[in-house]
């Protein structure tokens, strides 16, 4: 039998992982995490795309957006979850995103796959897998949300980077 999925709350839950994700964008750079370290083979170990600041701002940007979902829908979002609970999901969403996001990259840069170049699976899966990880210690989506969430990620990822590409936000377009 399979499960019944509220896809309006499926999407809300995921909203910080997607806000998350987005929001280094805006972020403006600065110190690598890496701090422009290379690993023996001369690669980087993450790139300069990867910063301090952009990691935080997504931290921030997903755990600011379960705060504000959290407090307009009340109860009507996640009711088992009090106010606190729900931005704290939203806080190990974030977190997982940055995470997985750095994943991503690493895996890249040991792959000697330069930043910036297109690698369709690893550009976008890390950041949700990660998320959905980080988050599963407070709730898990049964099987059928976790491959609506997995679809969903690839359709919005696809679409918000073209978009920011064409703003003049982003050099590529992936």
């Amino acid at each position: 039998m399979i499960p019944e999925i509220n896809f309006v709350q499926l999407v809300l839950f995921a909203i910080p992982a997607f806000a998350a994700n987005a929001a280094p964008l805006f972020a403006g750079g600065r110190t690598p995490i890496d701090f422009g370290k290379t690993t023996g083979s001369g690669n980087r170990v993450l790139g300069d795309g990867k910063t301090i600041r952009g990691f935080f701002v997504g931290v921030v940007a997903g755990t600011l957006a379960a705060a504000i979902i959290a407090y307009a829908l009340g109860s009507c979002f996640l009711p088992q979850f009090s106010f606190n609970e729900k931005v704290c999901l939203g806080f190990l969403l974030s977190f997982g995103t940055m995470t997985g996001d750095a994943v991503g990259s690493f895996v890249k840069r040991r792959m000697g796959i330069k930043q910036g170049s297109r690698v369709t699976f690893l550009d976008w899966l890390p950041f949700i897998i990660f998320a959905l990880l980080f988050g599963a210690a407070m709730w898990v989506p049964n099987w059928p949300e976790i491959i609506i969430l997995i679809a969903l990620t690839y359709l919005l990822h696809r679409g918000s980077n073209l978009v920011a590409h064409q703003m003049g936000w982003k050099k590529v377009p992936w």
